[in-house]
């Protein structure tokens, strides 16, 4: 009789802990944490673009925080953006990556979409998008405000890049669940510890 018991309680005690590696293993991702934290649990951009929480909340940033900066003739140029799209001047926000690399973004001021510049020690990466956040341009500056025009794929994988570098720091935050604490012995499919 005793014997039937212990694959019974062996089986409970194996199937709590499948359960328990489960839960953990599903909320201590960085991904399961963000995507349960918000509604919908849209949080990750596609590919090239930002969700729209992102970009409401980058935006919010940009005219809270953010500072007017003039756009360089030949920049301006090189994106084939017009006066009315940066002029005077766009209100922008960066910050700067672990691995040294400043990103930054600006809307343009008519509301056509979106400028997007990535510096690090090889050059000056800079994006126009328009406001469904497709590519309209990409340029190389490797110094000397002298750029020269991306081909469209290479363009498109820079600015993807980009584009997740910035869907990494506006994923929000959230805190880390508390770890279950264990079950106290004599509690059903628990084993007794042997003395």
């Amino acid at each position: 009789m005793n014997e039937s018991r212990v694959p019974g309680r062996m089986r409970r005690a194996l199937l709590a802990c499948a359960c328990a590696a489960l839960f953990l293993a599903g909320f201590t991702s960085g991904r399961a944490v963000a995507q349960a934290a918000v509604p919908g649990g849209a949080v990750e951009a596609t590919p090239g673009r930002l969700s729209d929480e992102q970009l409401g909340r980058l935006q919010r940033i940009a005219l809270d925080k953010g500072s007017s900066i003039p756009v360089p003739a030949p920049l301006a140029s090189a994106l084939d953006l017009r006066s009315a799209q940066v002029g005077p001047a766009v209100r922008q926000v960066s910050f700067q990556s672990d691995d040294g690399v400043k990103h930054g973004y600006a809307r343009l001021n008519d509301g056509s979409g979106h400028f997007l510049f990535r510096k690090s020690a090889a050059g000056l990466s800079v994006f126009h998008v328009d406001a469904a956040f497709k590519l309209v341009a990409a340029a190389h500056d490797f110094g000397g405000e002298r750029f020269i025009a991306l081909a469209a794929q290479e363009g498109q994988d820079q600015l993807d890049g980009e584009v997740a570098a910035w869907s990494r720091v506006l994923v929000p935050r959230v805190a880390p669940l508390p770890l279950p604490s264990p079950l106290p012995p004599g509690t059903p499919g628990v084993a007794t510890p042997a003395r």
